[in-house]
């Protein structure tokens, strides 16, 4: 993912520590030069997953599986020094994050979330220090799949789409 500026290009992916575990690797380099500004890992025990950076470049937040995989985490890392700010645990047993967007205040973090089970989560989180703000999950059809997360340019609508239980695409949309 691109910062906002243009300045960086933030890669999340795993990589093994040296106890041959799996830890969510996050890389961030100079988009014009391609050198490595800094890397930071997190011992999530599954690695991967998705990534989203503040509108003032302050901020990266990345999400990745933990545990035996039903559960995700989100660490926050200043985005010039790669310092962790926070680590924050999703108190649910959701799978696999689908994605994360920010608002365009960067106050607010939005995370679509697909349970181990079937089902969706969406979580709002604060950027500033990794609390949840809020958790909700569609009550009509289930997203069975969310697919994609975004939000409208003013920031006042959250986009969730994905595949439904009985098959097509569904998109809900949430008031933010």
């Amino acid at each position: 993912m691109a910062a906002p500026d243009g300045t960086a290009v933030y890669v999340v992916g795993t990589a093994a520590n040296k106890y041959g575990h799996i830890d969510t690797a996050t890389f961030a380099y100079d988009a014009a030069t391609g050198k490595q500004l800094w890397l930071n890992r997190y011992n999530a025990h599954h690695g991967g997953g998705q990534i989203a950076v503040t509108p003032d470049d302050r901020s990266v937040i990345v999400a990745g599986l933990v545990g035996n995989g039903r559960a995700y985490s989100l660490v926050s890392y200043n985005a010039s020094t790669g310092a962790t700010r926070w680590t924050r645990r999703a108190a649910d047993a959701a799978n696999s994050p689908a994605g994360l967007v920010i608002d365009p205040h960067g106050d607010t973090l939005f995370v679509a979330s697909t349970q181990y089970l079937g089902g969706d989560d969406i979580a709002a989180w604060s950027v500033a220090d990794g609390t949840v703000l809020w958790t909700t999950r569609y009550a009509g059809a289930k997203v069975w799949d969310p697919a994609a997360i975004a939000l409208s340019s003013d920031g006042t609508r959250l986009f969730e789409t994905g595949s439904g239980r009985n098959g097509g695409m569904i998109t809900v949309a949430y008031q933010a």
